[in-house]
């Protein structure tokens, strides 16, 4: 019912739930616990060396987005100068 609803199954939404989960870990892991600002292309990095799938820049855009929309990171920068930080500073 979720493929109709949503567009997505369950195991895209699990694998995407696991995603955000990841990428907030190591935004506090590399931010000094979320105290600084992390690099976009080192986060994106360190996302890939530890999966054993790969994630598509596409994929991790659209979970940091929605990160984002949620008002658990911050975006600040543009292109290869972007950074990604925990909005309070703990994941």
């Amino acid at each position: 019912m979720d493929l109709i609803n949503t567009g997505s199954g369950a195991g895209q939404w699990h694998a995407r739930t696991d995603l955000k989960r990841e990428v907030t870990r190591l935004a506090s892991e590399l931010g000094a616990g979320g105290t600084q600002a992390v690099k976009w292309t080192e986060l994106q990095r360190e996302l890939g060396k530890q999966s054993s799938v790969g994630v598509e820049g596409s994929e991790f855009l659209e979970v940091v987005r929605v990160l984002e929309a949620e008002g658990a990171v911050r975006i600040a920068g543009e292109r290869e100068r972007r950074t990604i930080q925990l909005v309070g500073g703990v994941a």
